[in-house]
């Protein structure tokens, strides 16, 4: 071999290591090829070219198949990193294209309620409605995979006769212009997970390298597919999980603000705070407002918390018909301290719950409140209303109590003349008398009122006004300092709907000795009064003391009926000019029949009261005589006394 040759073929194993281009290889081969002719050796050349290409392609399908496991592993890495479906997907689509440099590629997963496969994720397409597509585990290249569990290949889709052809997917493989198409099952254990498609729109027979890539490929695609529904699940365990978290601890801040409430109605109760404070704390709890009812669904109290903003309750005080069947006889049953929900809007709700116990009243509390309450909550307003119905039994058992002792106390100062210093005593200290403070004892009656609305009425103002009463023969006894008699009297005349109160009221006794006289002569008055005419006010003893005595064992009535025939023609002059002559008499005769004097005290010229006189003496027949003007007077007395009962 010439020293030319040796360095011809030297070039070319030189190109070939290098890795160089094929025109360069090819370059070096025409340099060797004609060192070879010159020598005269040509077929050793063919040899040589033949063992080159040999070598050159081997070299290039391992350097193919250096690059397809690298893509693989890289891949593998990718898929194994991957753990949303979306995104996964949309990997392994990608990947196999690059991986076998595919035109069109697409996962197919089977739907678990039915046996047909669906396309999840496709590349390549050329319609946008191709990126659906639907087979049956009988038809197609699907059906052949699942029956081999392995690869299928073709270089003719459409004219294959080795599957059965579904019509809808043969349509799209056509308007795609499908030609060869390789799938592979994509297996995690025995589960098929789905099959991966990579199509070609020309005859291209895949190579056994490229075969082996891609079915390793499909084992990794399967394993990653797994993992990231493994991975969807515990996402939505943790999810569940978390939730459940969430909603414990809200429980539990539920159950706890429930706990704190209820120490907080404890608390109240237990610090003695009144029915009052306690029902404004309930509405003050849920952002609402609360109607304490009684048997006749009036509304006696009401409470509003300062957050409340709903509607319900304006409707509710104008209009109740929303209540009307809840009476405590009416048409709707309500079970006792169980909250009823009787209307909700978007916005509030409304709820009525009837008080345990009590042998007075018949209560019920109405709830409205913003937004919706929840179990807790309302559990809480039954608890709630339980622990206020048990407050008002213990109150009413310490009032009846109470009650019992300050009807012993009553009894005892006014029927005993000579009463022990120890109730003397008692009765300063629940009246909160110094020594010396005088008191004053009143006795009413009530017209056109029940007897039980009378107890509740006389018990709810004397509480306010720190006197003690009683029910005697009918009437009620009060006893109490002056001021605080003023009071009571004022606020039962506020209370009147409907019905009237009246009585006789004494004056200020300052010898607590002297009650039970006191108390006497007021009966014996109030006897007479009555039997003249019903009452209608409370009159003062020292303007009726008088008359008491005169009638005492008479008939008062038949006095009563001679008085106003004394006053003759004067009530026929109509209410304001008659009143206005009594006035004006009555005033002459208490001014020693003095004109001038009786004049200046009403305010009005001597001339006018001489006419009035004049009109007078036509209308009684005068008074000249002693006897006549003194009639005239207890008869105007009267009268007065007559027209103040009736005000």
């Amino acid at each position: 071999m010439t020293t030319e040759t040796i360095t011809s073929l030297a070039q070319v194993f030189e190109t070939l290591a290098a890795g160089a281009s094929h025109a360069e290889f090819d370059v070096a081969l025409e340099s060797l090829r004609a060192v070879a002719a010159t020598i005269g050796r040509p077929e050793d050349f063919d040899r040589i070219d033949g063992a080159m290409n040999r070598i050159r392609a081997e070299l290039r399908d391992r350097v193919a198949v250096e690059h397809g496991l690298n893509l693989l592993i890289e891949t593998a890495r990718d898929l194994s990193g991957t753990l949303g479906t979306a995104a996964l997907m949309k990997l392994i689509v990608s990947r196999t294209r690059a991986l076998v440099g595919a035109d069109l590629g697409w996962v197919t997963v089977q739907n678990p309620d039915t046996r047909e496969f669906r396309s999840v994720h496709s590349e390549g397409q050329l319609s946008p409605s191709a990126r659906v597509m639907r087979s049956h585990s009988d038809f197609g290249i699907v059906g052949s995979i699942m029956a081999s569990r392995s690869y299928f290949h073709t270089t003719d889709y459409l004219n294959d006769p080795s599957f059965r052809h579904l019509p809808d997917l043969d349509e799209w493989m056509r308007r795609e212009g499908v030609v060869s198409l390789t799938g592979f099952p994509m297996i995690a254990g025995d589960e098929v997970l789905g099959f991966l498609f990579a199509a070609y729109r020309y005859r291209r027979k895949v190579s056994g390298r490229e075969l082996s890539i891609l079915g390793s490929f499909a084992v990794h695609a399967a394993i990653a597919m797994r993992n990231a529904g493994a991975f969807r699940v515990q996402a939505e365990a943790l999810a569940e999980a978390q939730a459940s978290r969430t909603a414990l601890l809200d429980h539990i801040r539920r159950v706890e603000a429930s706990a704190e409430a209820h120490d907080e109605m404890a608390t109240l109760l237990a610090s003695g705070a009144d029915e009052s404070q306690y029902l404004q704390r309930m509405a003050n709890q849920v952002d609402g407002a609360i109607f304490l009812c009684d048997r006749d669904l009036r509304v006696r109290q009401e409470f509003v918390s300062g957050h409340y903003a709903g509607q319900l309750a304006g409707q509710l005080r104008d209009d109740r018909s929303l209540i009307e069947s809840l009476r405590e006889n009416g048409s709707r049953t309500l079970r006792a301290a169980r909250a009823h929900l009787l209307t909700e809007t978007d916005h509030e709700q409304c709820r009525a719950i009837v008080l345990l116990g009590g042998t007075r009243n018949w209560e019920m509390l109405v709830i409205c409140n913003n937004g919706r309450l929840d179990d807790i909550e309302v559990r809480n307003l039954e608890r709630s209303a339980v622990a206020l119905a048990i407050a008002k039994l213990w109150a009413e058992k310490r009032e009846a109590e109470q009650q019992i002792a300050t009807s012993t106390l009553i009894r005892h100062v006014t029927q005993t003349f000579t009463p022990d210093s120890a109730s003397l005593m008692t009765l300063r200290d629940r009246l909160k008398m110094a020594l010396g403070d005088a008191l004053e004892i009143c006795l009413i009656g009530f017209s056109d009122l029940a007897r039980l609305d009378q107890d509740e009425v006389v018990r709810h103002c004397a509480a306010r006004h720190n006197v003690l009463t009683d029910r005697l023969d009918g009437d009620f006894v009060v006893v109490g300092r002056p001021n605080a008699m003023g009071l009571f009297l004022a606020a039962l005349e506020k209370r009147r709907d409907g019905w009237h109160v009246g009585g006789i009221r004494s004056a200020e006794i300052s010898n607590l000795g002297e009650v039970a006289s006191q108390y006497a002569n007021l009966r014996e008055s109030l006897a007479v009064l009555r039997a003249m005419r019903p009452l209608r006010t409370v009159l003062r003893y020292e303007n009726v003391s008088l008359f008491a005595r005169i009638f005492e064992g008479r008939n008062a009535g038949e006095m009563a009926r001679h008085a106003s025939r004394m006053l003759g023609a004067l009530p026929d002059y109509g209410p304001v000019q008659s009143r206005i002559l009594k006035t004006t008499l009555l005033c002459y005769f208490q001014n020693q029949f003095n004109a001038s004097r009786a004049a200046e005290e009403l305010g009005i010229h001597v001339n006018t009261i001489r006419q009035r006189l004049r009109v007078l003496k036509d209308l009684t027949g005068g008074w000249d005589d002693p006897i006549r003007a003194l009639e005239l007077q207890v008869a105007l007395r009267l009268d007065d006394i007559l027209t103040s009962a009736e005000t």
